[in-house]
């Protein structure tokens, strides 16, 4: 049902369109991407799946 980003220009096309309101839909970033900025309430779920581990317990 999602549309899935599978390479970094498309996950750029797709979060300026997110952020100019163009659209809603639903899209899977897959990967690490640190720091999107999402307007208002674009962003209801986020899953982390397979989180690493750090080497300490301060990481």
């Amino acid at each position: 049902m999602a549309t899935f980003a599978d390479n970094t220009d498309k996950v750029a096309i797709y979060v300026k369109e997110l952020q100019d309101g163009k659209s809603r839909g639903l899209f899977v970033l897959s990967n690490r991407y640190y720091g999107i900025d999402l307007p208002d309430s674009s962003c209801r779920l986020l899953i982390i799946s397979g989180l690493p581990f750090g080497s300490s317990e301060y990481e």
